[in-house]
């Protein structure tokens, strides 16, 4: 895969986050909205921040739903483990406004990135607007990686293509970029040697993007 291509994959990857690159106390990464919050409940925004904090979540509020008021338990965290929302692509005035909230936290020197998804997590929630995903890493029920019969076709993981892959396969090219052109599942997981958390899954004729992904497991 040429690096072009690569950045034609994030460019349609259609589902949109802002968070936090480290896990918070719950083990999950915080969103940009719960960052700025976070920010204002501790006292912290200046009176000009403070501002545009309360009017742009006016804006928000009035803009589209909370899924929160339309489902109760949709954050629930033992029915739905570190829930998350993301913007759908067409949600472009909506994402436009993220851009205040990135600044304030970029002054008060907290890291928030945007990232992409095609297949973020299991959907527990949808409207127009945004979806509310599940993580795979809570909500699949993975298999620890072993021996088995290669899958057929190729597997590209950041920017080398496998042929019949089986077992791991890591990566130093971020955001990874994983197209599944075989007929078996891709795991993939957050550290080297398809060890530590199972991030996501990528099925069969699929592509997908991930900030975090490190590794690629399939067989």
């Amino acid at each position: 895969m040429q690096i072009d291509e690569a950045r034609e994959l994030v460019d349609e990857a259609p589902y949109v986050r802002f968070q936090s690159p480290v896990r918070n106390e719950r083990g999950h990464f915080s969103g940009v909205f719960g960052l700025v919050n976070g920010l204002a409940r501790n006292g912290k925004l200046s009176a000009e921040q403070e501002r545009f904090r309360r009017a742009n979540n006016d804006w928000y509020n009035a803009a589209y739903p909370d899924p929160s008021t339309v489902d109760p338990t949709v954050y629930d965290h033992e029915l739905h483990p570190g829930a998350a929302a993301w913007f759908k692509p067409t949600s472009q005035d909506l994402i436009k406004r993220v851009d205040g909230y990135l600044e304030i936290l970029a002054a008060h020197g907290i890291e928030c990135r945007m990232i992409r998804s095609s297949n973020p997590g299991r959907v527990v929630y949808e409207d127009a607007y945004q979806i509310v995903v599940v993580p795979h890493e809570f909500s699949l029920a993975l298999s620890p990686v072993g021996a088995a019969a290669a899958a057929e076709g190729t597997l590209t993981v950041g920017l080398a293509t496998h042929t019949n892959p089986s077992g791991c396969y890591t990566t130093n090219v971020w955001p990874m970029i994983v197209t599944n052109n075989t007929d078996q599942v891709a795991t993939v997981y957050n550290l080297p040697n398809c060890q530590g958390l199972a991030i996501g899954q990528v099925r069969p004729n699929e592509s997908s993007v991930f900030e975090f992904g490190t590794s690629v497991s399939i067989s």
